[in-house]
């Protein structure tokens, strides 16, 4: 099972076809529910203004 269900993997073809989803059709979450098989490795989170655009399309 991927430890990470966000980004490219939400949009895999893999993704799409176990949801039969048409190429109008998007997911929008996706939840993991599991045992953890061991400790995950700390990974260095991006600040809110690294994480955070304001749009002014």
């Amino acid at each position: 099972m991927p430890r990470s269900s966000g980004g490219g993997k939400m949009r895999s073809r893999a993704m799409r076809a176990a949801f039969r989803l048409e190429d109008h059709e998007h997911l929008s979450c996706f939840i993991v529910i599991g045992t953890a098989e061991g400790k995950i490795k700390e990974r260095p989170r991006r600040s809110v203004e690294q994480a955070l655009r304001v749009w002014s399309g």
